[in-house]
């Protein structure tokens, strides 16, 4: 007679055989979507053939959970969020409220993800949609992400050229509203998204009450690995970095000449940060490299294995807090 151990392990195996079919069932739902920017296609974003020419177009199209590969290029936002139709508006910003995972480096011929090259293929989402060269004309956010979690992932672009400096709000229905004047690289509001592989720069929150030049977090715990976050500035605080209500993380990240009134790498108002294996060199709280909260301000922050100008170090105050 069979032993209630036989029985046991039947059940096992079936509660196996479900765990694999729904996994495997998840991975062959989702999608990859194709951007090239010189695409000549029937731009349905299918194949690279057939890829998108505007990020934007493949974000829309995309369900959670799917892939979207892009093409080496730089890459403008031509809608506002919550419109379908293009916009020559300073309001425009690339905008994404489900959890995709979107990576650049591509040459526009691979079949896998292994096969990309960042360094020889670099994608760049560029705020510049005026007068190039001319930052004044430039969108008020270069990206714009509301509600993702951390299944959400941005890996291998470079943004930049933001330049917030209005008052006023951008409204984005069903998806809050965004203050013109912060986050002229990227404002992330309740979100989670793992960034990786990014650079960040010459990003400008230059209104009076501009704040987070590069990136503005709010009630957002994103974490941001291998990056360089650099030539970022603000009016207020947070030249690099502006955290408000959000934990967020930085690992293997470089902080470079970035400039705020205070916190000029990061300010955090309400929150107590991770820092950690980080470089912080050049950042200026007003003009000074050396004066406490030239790299970091505020919060609580925890900061380990980092190395900051002038040698200082987390406890004397100089540089960092």
């Amino acid at each position: 007679m069979l032993d209630k151990h036989y029985f046991i392990m039947i059940e096992i195996k079936k509660l196996i055989f479900s765990i694999l079919f729904i996994t495997n069932s998840f991975f062959l739902h989702a999608t990859i979507w194709y951007v090239d920017l010189d695409a000549t296609g029937t731009n349905a974003g299918t194949s690279w053939a057939n890829a998108y020419t505007t990020l934007q177009d493949a974000i829309n199209a995309s369900s959670p959970a799917d892939y979207i590969w892009i093409a080496a290029g730089t890459y403008k936002p031509t809608k506002k969020p919550g419109y379908t139709g293009n916009s020559t508006s300073r309001d425009v910003a690339f905008h994404i409220n489900k959890n995709l995972k979107i990576y650049g480096g591509f040459a526009g011929t691979e079949t896998s993800l292994s096969q990309r090259n960042i360094s020889e293929n670099p994608v760049t989402l560029s705020g510049d949609i005026g007068t190039i060269g001319t930052n004044t004309d430039n969108c008020y956010h270069v990206v714009i992400t509301k509600g993702l979690n951390n299944t959400s992932l941005i890996d291998g672009l470079t943004i930049r050229d933001g330049y917030s400096s209005s008052s006023g709000n951008i409204s984005w229905s069903g998806n809050g509203t965004y203050y013109r004047e912060n986050g002229a690289g990227m404002v992330n509001y309740q979100s989670a998204v793992i960034l990786n592989n990014l650079i960040i720069c010459n990003n400008t929150s230059v209104h009076s009450n501009g704040k987070g030049g590069g990136l503005y977090n709010d009630q957002a715990n994103i974490k941001v690995y291998n990056s360089v976050i650099y030539s970022n500035r603000s009016s207020k605080q947070g030249g690099g970095v502006y955290n408000t209500t959000s934990n967020s993380k930085f690992y293997n990240t470089t902080f470079y000449e970035n400039v705020g009134s205070n916190g000029g790498a990061i300010f955090n108002n309400n929150n107590s940060p991770v820092v950690k294996n980080c470089i912080f060199w050049k950042n200026k709280k007003g003009t000074s490299i050396s004066s406490a909260g030239s790299d970091i301000s505020g919060g609580t922050p925890t900061v380990s294995y980092c190395i900051t100008q002038n040698n200082s170090n987390f406890s004397s105050g100089t540089g960092i807090v």
